[in-house]
């Protein structure tokens, strides 16, 4: 596991980072790791220093060099054994391999590049699905392949021979055999190599398709293809690409096909669908390879997801975080982090902030509780901190006089929501419960009436509109009295 990233320097805008316990966070990082960030505060940076991490290449690292200081990157990372990964002069001291990491690069690292399938990508799922033992086989095939082709070539002189040129058949007999026998291995390679494939696609399909029923139930993946080089049936085996079915239509990652009748990503996939299929697709790998003894990281992976997929990919999420060794997500969605927060709550989880101060980035603890609370619940938290413990200032004194009145407004709307119109005010309330007889609902508050006018009336004068109001003008014992008296009402209503 990670325990703490000790410190990040000249990398993006983690010019100077060096971790440093606060009242939240010690900087030891848990099981279970929610890290909010605003946008452009260095959340990117640092799933690509994790990718960095587990590759073990410095160009990760290095593109995101900090321009504004003009230092080189270094980085120190340890983990729960007190091994020390370190980036300086241009690399890793050693990597952490154990790291399976989601981000939008995933995407077009593995299986798209905008709505087609390239050759970086083909080649790129090839090796994800495939790992050694495919790369393997596919340096022996290009050796092979590599003779078949200078045969070919050693041939070529021969067959443009112009008429009445004599023949020389002793040297074609000699490539001839030759490449036939290239030939051979090449083929005795591929039947070798299917072998070794086939189960691994075919259970890659299944359970990509498993989670496309939770995630998108209308596209389906029909096949992992190789893709043809050269016009020759042997390069096949080496660049791998998706074919789908989208709502009973047949797909391809490939220019449109019109003759075949074959559709093309970008006319069929939304952006949210195509997240959906990369997100089930890791999903896969994550099941296939087991995660016990896994970092998973996961980057923004409700890119596009509407409502549904967002709660349903917090509920998968929630199920993988419990199994792994450990788990970082990372979002620009602050209510998506509290919901993980909350549907992990049964497990001991780390809220982490990524904190831009001026200067450089930094981690900080993250209170994501008092952060995503509702307006209301804020200002009751104000009020009732302020009546537990008093106010340090003439401004706090203001501040919480100006939770007063949107409290009472807030609980009744809450309440009342079929009585009360959203943009009513306090003051409409009142001429309105001062209206209501019985049995409307609304004049079940005539008995608190008189109190709830009296909090009106304190608060009227102090309202935001009125600009000539000084805090020093406050009472801070009828403030006192009033902010009781507001708890105890919103308590009745």
């Amino acid at each position: 596991m990670i325990d703490k990233i000790i410190s990040i320097k000249n990398v993006g805008r983690f010019s100077d980072f060096s971790v440093r316990g606060g009242t939240l966070w010690n900087g030891t990082f848990k099981k279970i790791n929610v890290i909010y960030a605003v946008n452009g505060s260095g959340k990117t940076t640092l799933t690509s220093i994790l990718k960095s991490l587990k590759s073990n290449s410095p160009k990760l690292v290095n593109i995101k060099r900090s321009f504004s200081t003009g230092g080189d990157p270094s980085i120190t990372i340890k983990d729960d054994s007190n091994n020390l990964y370190e980036f300086k002069d241009n690399g890793w001291s050693k990597p952490l391999s154990q790291m399976e990491i989601f981000d939008i690069h995933f995407v077009e690292d593995y299986l798209f590049t905008g709505s087609t399938s390239t050759k970086r990508t083909r080649e790129g799922l090839f090796e994800l699905l495939l790992g050694s033992g495919g790369l393997e086989f596919k340096k022996k095939g290009k050796k092979i392949i590599k003779q078949k082709l200078a045969y070919e070539e050693q041939l070529k002189p021969f067959r443009r021979r112009k008429k009445g040129t004599p023949e020389v058949l002793e040297p074609i007999s000699d490539i001839k055999e030759k490449l036939s026998l290239v030939s051979e291995e090449l083929n005795t390679l591929i039947s070798s190599f299917n072998d070794f494939a086939e189960p691994v696609y075919k259970k890659q399909i299944h359970i990509t398709n498993q989670y496309l029923t939770k995630f998108a139930p209308y596209i389906k993946v029909t096949g992992l293809k190789n893709q043809r080089g050269r016009g020759t049936q042997e390069y096949e085996v080496f660049r791998t690409y998706l074919t789908l079915d989208v709502h009973g239509h047949a797909i391809e990652f490939l220019q449109p096909d019109y003759i075949r009748n074959v559709g093309n990503v970008k006319f069929t996939l939304s952006e949210g669908d195509k997240s959906a299929l990369a997100l089930s697709f890791f999903l896969a790998r994550l099941e296939i390879l087991g995660v016990s003894n896994k970092i998973v990281v996961f980057d923004d992976p409700i890119s596009s997801f509407d409502y549904g997929r967002k709660t349903r990919t917090i509920n998968e999420l929630a199920r993988l975080a419990s199994k792994c060794e450990q788990f970082f997500i990372l979002t620009h969605d602050i209510f998506f982090a509290k919901e993980i927060t909350d549907k992990l709550s049964f497990l001991e989880v780390q809220n982490v902030k990524v904190e831009f101060n001026g200067t450089t980035s930094k981690l900080n603890g993250h209170d994501i509780n008092t952060e995503t609370e509702t307006r209301l619940k804020t200002e009751i938290r104000i009020v009732q901190d302020f009546i537990d413990n008093g106010s340090s200032s003439k401004e706090d004194n203001l501040k919480i006089l100006r939770c007063l009145r949107p409290i009472l407004e807030g609980a009744i709307k809450s309440k009342y929501f079929d009585n009360v119109d959203y943009n009513n005010w306090l003051g409409d309330i009142i001429q309105k419960i001062k209206d209501s007889e019985h049995p409307e609902r609304l004049h079940k508050l005539t008995p608190l009436l008189q109190d709830i006018i009296d909090i009106n009336d304190f608060t009227k004068e102090y309202h935001h509109a009125n600009s000539e109001f000084k805090p020093d003008r406050i009472n801070p014992l009828e403030l006192s009295q009033f902010a009781k008296l507001t708890i105890e009402t919103y308590y009745k209503i």
